[in-house]
């Protein structure tokens, strides 16, 4: 009896949900590739988790679960949340190939990321400080012109590419109005430090343009203060993917509801309601919707029962049901 009973109180234990990772497969080319892991529950685990490399010669990940690569090779990343261990496969290739970062592909998208061709910056109609940039890169002639050929060349010193004004002025080095836009010795200014160097090249006219870009997860239901972590994905003309969630900018349609972090990671506060969290990179956009619905639980034939006159009750309802809220009963006629 005591055994029946043992059984009986562990089935009516409610098993934990798997863990499962985002992207279920990883594949790094080059040596400036990185790919942003999602560790899943319940709800996001990727700030909770404890993440290793079992192939420390081959790839390397970052407390934040950002996949680098080290060498070419196979190899696993294993995440423990909570006793509980998940692993994915890394496949790193090309990191012997010398590839030279170019103007179009690796500089804008840092430049943009950083706000140099905003509106409140260079990118306004008549630049700011003497220089001036297409607003957010649509003029990629015009921005390369402005960068490597006017001021007579002052603003680039190939020879010692860390003492450029370019660079110095976004690292606020010397006096920059627009404060510092870049950390010395951070992945964007060693790209555009190793760009000066190997002479400014520009990006081949054959070379894969971003086709579109996708947001992982495209919505989430959050309960108060809880968090979640975006991975942006480029797609680009040749069939191939890049992670590019550190060069997007991120912005909230209500930051009180659901603000998000410059790397991605959505915070809720504690009102109920919703919020798109728009994901720019260079001239491609995408979305995620947020939802925090309001506390407790409404039976679903509370909204079965609602009238339906039209298609449009239809959505009116739907949306409520999201967001846990039940309507006020007709009001009498006066």
């Amino acid at each position: 009896m005591l055994s029946i009973l043992l059984l009986l109180s562990v089935a009516d234990v409610p098993s934990e949900p798997a863990l499962t990772l985002f992207p279920p497969r990883v594949e790094l080319v080059g040596r400036d590739a990185r790919q942003q892991l999602l560790v899943r529950g319940a709800t996001d685990l990727t700030r909770e988790a404890k993440y290793r490399s079992e192939q420390p010669a081959i790839v390397a990940v970052s407390p934040q679960g950002v996949v680098t690569p080290v060498g070419d090779g196979e190899g696993f990343i294993v995440a423990k949340v909570a006793g509980r261990e998940i692993r994915v496969t890394v496949r790193v290739r090309g990191t012997d190939a010398d590839r030279p970062a170019t103007f179009e592909r690796d500089i804008l998208p840092i430049l943009t990321r950083a706000g140099c061709n905003s509106g409140p910056c260079h990118g306004k109609a008549r630049g700011q400080g003497g220089f001036q940039l297409s607003l957010l890169g649509y003029d990629p002639d015009f921005d390369y012109a402005a960068i490597v050929n006017e001021g007579r060349g002052r603003r680039l010193f190939p020879a010692s590419p860390e003492h450029s004004l370019f660079l110095r002025k976004a690292a606020a080095q010397v006096p920059h109005g627009g404060g510092k836009r870049l950390e010395a010795g951070s992945v964007g200014y060693n790209t555009l430090r190793g760009w000066i160097a190997v002479g400014t090249p520009r990006t081949p006219a054959d070379a894969p343009t971003v086709e579109r870009i996708s947001v992982e997860p495209s919505e989430r239901r959050l309960t108060p203060r809880a968090s979640q972590q975006l991975v942006v994905t480029a797609h680009y003309t040749d069939g191939s993917r890049a992670d590019v969630t550190h060069l997007t900018t991120f912005q909230s349609s209500e930051s009180v509801l659901a603000a998000v972090h410059a790397d991605g990671l959505i915070t809720a506060g504690p009102l109920p309601g919703e919020a798109a969290i728009m994901a720019r990179f260079m001239d491609r956009f995408a979305v995620c919707n947020v939802v925090m619905p309001m506390p407790g639980s409404v039976d679903e034939s509370v909204y079965a029962r609602l009238p339906r006159k039209n298609f449009i009750d239809g959505h009116v309802w739907a949306k409520l049901k999201e967001l846990g809220i039940v309507p006020s009963e007709p009001s009498e006629d006066l």
